[in-house]
């Protein structure tokens, strides 16, 4: 069981690095992968196991909106991108998203450290669904995502 999760956690690592590698400069280089890459460059994998990764972010001021509070398109691309890596930890391929969601229930700002945990609820044959939440230091919850995505994309009539 070790042996598969040490496989899978390389995996995660070989994927946030392909994210980095590939990044676009700019929305108009490459229209694909421009927000992964700006969230995987923002974030620290602080722990991985099988179902579960957790993630540290450093809220920086291109994360927040005019009000100065941390951006609810942010929060949404955390849950996004970091309920993925989740999936990657128990061997899943990425899949494509059905349905996100975010419940705003507090808010950060710049200079706030937050940690964002994903946990994989069910990975199906064809569904999987993880939660993502966002936490400040304290532990006080920010944000709270759940996100669905299809799995069997090979060979799909989708």
């Amino acid at each position: 069981m070790a042996n598969k999760s040490n496989e899978n956690m390389q995996l995660l690592m070989e994927w946030v690095q392909q994210l980095q590698r590939d990044a676009p400069s700019s929305l108009a280089d490459k229209a694909t992968g421009f927000y992964d890459h700006h969230i995987i460059n923002d974030v620290v994998i602080e722990s991985s196991e099988p179902g579960r990764v957790v993630f540290s972010l450093f809220v920086k001021p291109r994360h927040v909106n005019s009000d100065g509070l941390l951006h609810g398109g942010v929060m949404a691309s955390l849950v996004d991108v970091l309920g993925t890596a989740a999936l990657i930890t128990v061997g899943q391929r990425v899949g494509m998203s059905v349905e996100i969601n975010v419940s705003f229930i507090s808010s950060a700002v710049a200079e706030e450290k937050l940690e964002v945990e994903g946990k994989v609820l069910r990975a199906g044959k064809n569904l999987a669904v993880i939660e993502v939440n966002v936490r400040k230091e304290n532990g006080v919850l920010v944000a709270q995502g759940r996100h669905t995505k299809y799995l069997s994309i090979a060979g799909s009539k989708l």
